[in-house]
């Protein structure tokens, strides 16, 4: 298959652009670690859950291969209803949801916050903004 036929295959059937999505990501990695999110970098955290299904927790698991790799805080990936049940508030919560309206991830959030961890989300939108709009 030649090269043009591949980005003919791509514009076809890569819809939601993906490949594009895949192509920035070193950047859009750079721009949200120098985002503000509020929460102090020297936080006493325990470690840090990443909730997300599918395509959304591939974010998770890439940070938990790199902390695997480097060192430092434990990432464990999450990806079913609640929490688990070693989880306390003391570890962060990092719940992603393209649509933000995942309710494996939006159950496991609701726990969290209810039990008064400290949740960053990373959505879309959908029920994920809200809830954690909401929340203090």
């Amino acid at each position: 298959m030649g090269e043009s036929d591949m980005a003919s295959l791509l514009a076809e059937l890569d819809t939601g652009d993906m490949a594009g999505f895949t192509r920035s990501f070193a950047d859009d990695l750079e721009a949200a670690m120098a985002a503000e999110v509020g929460i102090e970098a020297d936080s006493d955290w325990s470690g840090v859950l990443c909730l997300g299904m599918g395509g959304s927790g591939a974010g998770g698991r890439f940070l938990k291969a790199l902390a695997d790799a480097e060192g430092g805080l434990p990432f464990v990936v999450w990806s079913d209803y609640g929490l688990p049940s070693w989880w306390g508030p003391d570890w962060l919560v990092l719940a992603t949801s393209h649509s933000g309206n995942t309710e494996e991830t939006l159950d496991g959030v609701r726990d969290a916050l209810e039990s008064g961890g400290t949740v960053v989300g990373v959505s879309s939108g959908g029920q994920l903004g809200e809830m954690l709009d909401g929340s203090d």
